[in-house]
């Protein structure tokens, strides 16, 4: 669809709120100018009072603490750091980073273009969606969100990029989103700062919450806050370092009661470089310290031993937040859980470092600065974590944990492959496999069914036994062979080093059986092939092979 078309049609306006109907929905403040976008008025965007205040009258305020305590926070060091560059075509400058689930993610390049990042930290770019025009490059990004689950969407100054079925395509935004560079979300209900004011969807309207009788146009960050029947509440921060809270209360008549006040009452914040929640609690980094506010409103600051200054960044990341300390060589990137830091990185340099991470999990991360990507796993992806009747899976990694009754009066638990054990764990957690919940590497697993059972052991001499099936299927269905599966991959991407003086030659069957376990090892890591010219789903054949026996035909 041609963009003007996009730009100017009511059924252009309809289909982006079909795209995310719960997020664009909302109300104008009726002290402002009367929307003159068609497609808004067309969707039936009335204008709406809002009564603005710029006091407050919240009983539970009088507990807070002005004075705030002092909380010591655990503090572990992980190393070394496991970063890996991820290599983009020459000439592109990264701009914002956005990881999804299982170590994916994208990265958005200054002029629009924008590649995925797979679970090994390979990056391919994306195609605009069939029928759109490649050019002009889109206007340079303002921010990456997900305004509709697993579909990440570039914010521009003139509109969308969404990202839908490996491929992105444009969405024309309402005139008052023009320009968006914030979104956040009370549930159903969102706030969208733009380059024109702050916005908030309010039933099937919007209302724009000006603040002392002018818009707010420029906000850096929004922290949700606690949601209490008809009231929602949010941090702003402010270019400068100002923040505020906001809270907006809907009424009966359809519009809204707005206040404006302090973050803390009777704290003056100062300058404030950043802002996120972490549960029921919210942080805001100041130049020398992190405080904590929780959800009644009770002050402490956070003192990491080792760590004297105040964050950069902070990055939420799930139950997590990934927080980001700047000083050169003193650098320090950690995930906080609340009660510990646990620092993985330092010394990252960069004039303007990016951050993004795992909203899920929170163990990937990565990291734009100074031109370059690069990418931080704290854990492998377990691919399988745990195991129900019927499950399939198509890589031969595994791992089990059970979570019996009663787990203080454990003795042991034994876990069986096929009848046959595997591992006897003796306290809690009662995981198979180094590491917890990571995977364990099984190459020599058939293809096929399997069953894994836990037998856990009480002191008293009672026993409880849990048993789970799963079928192990090869990438292809079946299982792989050198002539019909693995010779064309040996000739695509092994064979201009592996039949020649520059490696080991491994031409013909018998020279690659003999290998096999130590192929599908550096293949699986990726540390071969070298230039990464090896896809996922030829890897995953690769390994398939072996596991299948490395049968010839």
């Amino acid at each position: 669809m041609a963009h003007s078309a996009m730009m100017n049609s009511r059924a252009a306006a309809l289909a982006w709120l079909a795209l995310a109907p719960a997020t664009l929905a909302g109300c104008f403040e009726g002290t402002s100018p009367a929307p003159t976008d068609a497609t808004v008025a067309d969707a039936r965007t009335d204008a709406t009072d809002a009564a603005i205040d710029t006091g407050w009258d919240v009983p539970y305020d009088l507990t807070v603490r002005v004075l705030p305590t002092n909380v010591d926070v655990a503090l572990e060091e992980r190393t070394p750091a496991a970063f890996h560059d991820v290599s983009l075509p020459t000439g592109v400058t990264p701009l914002l980073p956005w990881v999804v689930a299982e170590g994916r993610g994208y990265i958005v390049g200054t002029t629009g273009r924008i590649f995925t990042v797979d679970a090994y930290g390979g990056a391919l770019e994306l195609e605009r969606l069939a029928g759109e025009s490649p050019t002009p490059r889109e206007a340079p990004a303002n921010a990456v969100t997900e305004l509709s689950t697993g579909e990440p969407t570039v914010l521009t100054r003139d509109g969308a990029l969404v990202v839908r079925a490996g491929t992105f395509r444009r969405a024309a935004l309402p005139t008052l989103l023009a320009d968006a560079r914030v979104v956040a979300r009370w549930n159903n209900e969102s706030l969208w700062a733009t380059g024109v004011g702050l916005y908030s969807t309010l039933g099937a309207r919007w209302l724009r919450l000006d603040r002392a009788g002018a818009p707010v146009t420029d906000v850096t960050a929004i922290a949700v806050g606690p949601s209490a029947g008809t009231t929602r509440e949010a941090w702003v921060l402010r270019q400068g370092g100002a923040l505020h809270r906001l809270r907006m209360t809907a009424r009966s008549d359809g519009g809204a009661d707005v206040v404006w006040s302090d973050p803390v009452v009777g704290l003056d914040p100062g300058p404030v470089r950043a802002i996120a929640s972490l549960g029921t609690s919210r942080l805001m980094a100041r130049a020398d310290d992190l405080l904590r506010v929780d959800e009644r409103g009770r002050l402490e600051r956070l003192r990491v031993p080792g760590v004297f200054t105040g964050p950069s960044a902070l990055v939420p990341a799930g139950r997590a937040l990934w927080i980001f300390w700047r000083g050169g060589a003193e650098s320090v990137l950690g995930r906080f859980d609340g009660e510990r830091l646990t620092v993985y990185a330092r010394g990252l340099t960069g004039d303007d470092l990016r951050v993004a991470a795992d909203g899920a999990q929170g163990n990937t991360v990565l990291v734009v600065g100074n031109g370059r990507v690069r990418r931080l796993v704290t854990e492998p992806t377990a691919l399988v974590t745990g195991f129900a009747d019927g499950t399939v899976t198509t890589e031969p990694r595994l791992a089990f944990q059970v979570d019996p009754p009663a787990p203080a009066a454990v003795a042991d638990v034994t876990f069986l492959l096929d009848d046959v054990p595997v591992e006897r764990v003796l306290a809690a957690p009662f995981r198979w496999g180094a590491g917890g919940a990571l995977y364990r590497a099984m190459p020599t697993l058939p293809f096929g069914p399997h069953t894994v059972v836990a037998n856990v052991s009480y002191r008293d001499g009672s026993t409880l036994s849990v048993r789970r099936a799963f079928t192990y299927l090869s990438p292809l269905g079946r299982v792989p062979t050198y002539e019909a599966d693995v010779a064309p991959l040996y000739e695509t991407a092994c064979a201009r080093c592996h039949s020649t003086n520059i490696a080991r030659d491994l031409r013909g069957y018998s020279r690659l059986a003999d290998m096999a376990p130590s192929i599908a090892e550096v293949v699986e890591s990726r540390r071969m092939p070298p230039d990464l010219t090896l896809d996922t789903p030829s890897m995953r054949v690769f390994t398939a092979w072996v596991s299948g026996g490395a049968l010839e035909r």
